[in-house]
């Protein structure tokens, strides 16, 4: 993670899908639970209970790069009737 300038980071524990990881990181709590809770829905939304950690968090991420195409795209409509 690429630190940010003035930002003190600290050391948390992450629970993502199944599992915990040790990350550093600049985020409080809050905005660490904005960013953890979508992400921990679509991880649950992807694939069955025999899919494993790994392929549950490649299907995650595919989805969450799906969705956040669809906000893009929808974002230069936006723009596009703006500078009408």
């Amino acid at each position: 993670m690429t630190e940010l300038p003035g930002a003190e980071m600290r050391r948390v524990r992450l629970r993502v899908g199944k599992k915990t990881y040790p990350i550093r990181t600049p985020l409080t709590d809050d905005e660490l639970d904005r960013l953890l809770v979508p992400l921990n829905v679509v991880i649950e939304e992807s694939g069955g209970p025999s899919v494993g950690q790994e392929e549950r968090l490649l299907l995650a991420l595919l989805r969450y790069g799906w969705q956040l195409e669809r906000i893009r795209h929808r974002l230069e409509a936006l723009l596009k009737e703006e500078s009408r």
